[in-house]
């Protein structure tokens, strides 16, 4: 991974699972990383800051602007999997298709 040198980030559902993950390894590579969660930040340290938004909200965008002037990257990691996994046991899975 490339190095940040301070760049700034914002990581989609950065509370747990892959957003939590790709925000430590975006800190950790030199990045100021801001995080975004409705749930706001489970316990535990972490290197970057959680920004308690919902990602559907302008208020996210302008509040990493206002503090740091930009935003380098953005990154996206919203979806609907516990949707997606309940259609697709039924479709999709070996035994529905025998």
């Amino acid at each position: 991974m490339a190095k940040g040198n301070g760049k700034i980030a914002l990581v989609a559902d950065a509370s747990s699972g892959s957003g939590e993950a790709t925000a430590e390894r975006l800190a950790k590579a030199g990045y100021k990383v801001y995080g975004i969660s409705r749930r706001g930040a489970q316990t535990g340290e972490r290197s970057f800051e959680i920004l308690r938004l919902g990602v559907t909200s302008d208020d996210v965008v302008s509040e990493v602007v206002k503090r740091d002037g930009r935003i380098d990257l953005l990154v996206s990691n919203v979806g609907a999997a516990h949707d997606y996994a309940r259609r697709s046991r039924h479709s999709c899975s070996p035994a529905a298709s025998t």
